[in-house]
């Protein structure tokens, strides 16, 4: 566990508080909003268990999206499913911030854990590397495939400074 102190833990409390806030003065707004609407008579929770099911198929698994692209489907999939393991790295780290360790790096579960993330990370980013490749290179003019070309490479097409001279 990385040891983190005091004082940055409480910079990470007042950051955290500044996070809360912030969102809250956008949501509260959209709260009200909604609480304030008109109610449907039509609209009922009942019965929970068929909508838990398209929960867990359509969202969780990606059946809707798959079934409906088959191979773009697939590949939005484990984009998805790679972000849902990184929720629990992520919520991990957070966790380690206020001295809390949600499980180790060591111990078995965190061993296959976090081999299984680094997996869907690579996949993640192959995917979206291959994606934006063939799809944009077929939509961009010369132009922006060259000034893209030229991002990529590390380099401002304007001044031709090398971002590793910054």
């Amino acid at each position: 566990m990385v040891q983190i102190s005091w004082p940055e833990t409480a910079v990470l409390l007042v950051l955290l508080a500044a996070s809360i806030y912030g969102f809250w003065l956008r949501f509260g707004r959209v709260w009200r909003i909604i609480l304030a609407s008109k109610k449907d008579p039509e609209f009922h929770l009942q019965p929970v268990g068929p909508r838990v099911n398209a929960f867990i198929g359509e969202v969780l698994l990606q059946a809707k999206v798959i079934r409906q692209r088959p191979l773009p489907g697939l590949a939005h999939a484990f984009v998805f499913w790679g972000f849902c393991a990184f929720a629990l790295v992520t919520i991990n780290h957070f966790a380690e911030g206020f001295h809390v360790q949600l499980f180790s790096r060591d111990g078995s579960f965190g061993r296959i854990y976090f081999t299984l993330a680094a997996i869907f990370a690579v996949a993640s980013v192959l995917r979206e590397s291959t994606t934006y490749t063939w799809s944009a290179q077929l939509r961009c003019s010369r132009h922006l495939r060259i000034f893209r070309s030229s991002f990529l490479a590390g380099t401002r097409t304007d001044t031709g400074i090398f971002m590793s001279d910054l």
